[in-house]
């Protein structure tokens, strides 16, 4: 499979791997960026700080994820991710998606996504 980079206001992602029930992406998330405020129906996402630190929204409530921690965000629940690393580099994720359907079409955002 050739990996396949998509660039987003809030840095990129690259899909490296793809199944039936499971997408595994790295996400670079630009300093000082976000994702949207957002959540999926069917696909719960397992996400593996790699480097940086991450203010995450989950649950209502925010807090800070650093390299080795991780986080499972399942459907429904909404979620956002912000780059905090100072000093000032990219925010590296390893997000594994695993449901039915595994697309960027199951997103619903709440807000837009960017800085």
């Amino acid at each position: 499979m050739q990996q396949e980079k998509v660039d987003r206001k809030w840095g990129s992602y690259t899909v490296l791997h793809v199944s039936d029930r499971v997408k595994v992406k790295q996400l670079d998330i630009d300093p000082w960026a976000s994702i949207s405020l957002q959540f999926h129906y069917n696909r719960a996402e397992h996400w593996f700080i790699e480097s940086g630190v991450a203010l995450v929204e989950h649950g209502g409530k925010q807090f800070e994820l650093s390299a080795g921690n991780t986080i499972v965000i399942g459907p429904m629940e909404l979620h956002r991710i912000t780059n905090i690393t100072l000093p000032k580099e990219q925010l590296k994720i390893i997000e594994v998606q695993v449901g039915d359907p595994v697309d960027e079409q199951d997103i619903v955002r709440i807000t837009q996504e960017g800085a």
